[in-house]
């Protein structure tokens, strides 16, 4: 009975955000979120890619910042430091907190977008 209730209740539920969070570390350890809107997904994908496919693959002269932010806070920024050759990512859940910031490499800039896409929107 219980598993039929569940699969009428699946087939009328719309999946209408992304939710991503983290558990921050330290002595005063919180959760904090970010919920991607459904209309938002087809933007971020489209700057990940390009992060990914475009930005990545170029050098600078100069410190170079490239960021996508949400509604919500949700930022996702990658930044190239002439001295050292290389682009940095970064993703911050919530802008108002800097412990809501993850390194993102290029690998895992990879595998969220992977995620994303898998997403069933």
């Amino acid at each position: 009975m219980l598993t039929n209730l569940h699969r009428t209740l699946a087939e009328h539920v719309e999946l209408r955000a992304i939710k991503m969070g983290m558990q921050t570390g330290g002595q005063f350890s919180r959760y904090r979120s970010a919920t991607i809107d459904k209309d938002e997904v087809e933007d971020l994908l489209t700057a990940l890619r390009l992060m990914k496919d475009k930005i990545y693959t170029t050098t600078r002269n100069t410190y170079t910042e490239v960021n996508y932010y949400s509604r919500c806070g949700f930022k996702v920024s990658c930044y190239f430091v002439p001295n050292k050759l290389k682009w940095n990512g970064i993703v911050q859940l919530d802008k108002y907190h800097s412990d809501s910031v993850l390194e993102l490499s290029e690998e895992n800039l990879s595998k969220l977008i992977e995620l994303i896409e898998g997403a069933d929107l």
